[in-house]
């Protein structure tokens, strides 16, 4: 079991090495968001220009995902709140699953994939908040959309 787990890991890392932001020229711009490239995973786009903006990667096998949250622009050391809700960016849906916190970037959940397969199909998206205690303003968000054969490896 612990060999699954470390090749999970290690794909999401790699996946997530890959994520490179595009030229500020190539960036689609509005709102406060700047669009980054994510292979293989959904873009987190900064929200009313807090700078916030990365990769959600879901990757896994052996019935799990491993969704990694890579962000750029966060404050230093801040710990951030991180939910899968029903809807979609800027709808203020209600939450449907936590995720891990992202300190320092990062966030890593492992989902059992029966409960994965009910959200990426569209219809939800993962926002990250300011802090604990400022749950209602919302710093980063992706749409999850249906991908054909995402998250397997």
């Amino acid at each position: 079991m612990k060999a699954i787990i470390a090749r999970i890991a290690l794909g999401a890392a790699l996946a997530l090495g890959a994520a490179t932001p595009v030229p500020a020229a190539d960036a689609m711009k509005g709102g406060g968001m700047m669009m980054t490239h994510c292979p293989g995973g959904y873009v987190l786009n900064a929200v009313a220009g807090s700078g916030e903006s990365g990769c959600a990667t879901p990757r896994g096998g052996n019935g799990v995902i491993f969704l990694a949250l890579k962000v750029t622009g966060e404050p230093a050391g801040a710990m951030q709140p991180a939910h899968i809700h029903r809807g979609k960016c800027g709808s203020n849906g209600p939450v449907v699953l936590p995720l891990k916190p992202v300190v320092n970037g990062m966030s890593a959940t492992t989902i059992p994939m029966a409960k994965w397969s009910m959200y990426n199909h569209g219809g939800f998206y993962i926002n990250i908040h300011e802090s604990a205690k400022n749950i209602p303003h919302v710093v980063s968000c992706a749409n999850i959309t249906a991908m054909g054969g995402h998250g397997a490896m």
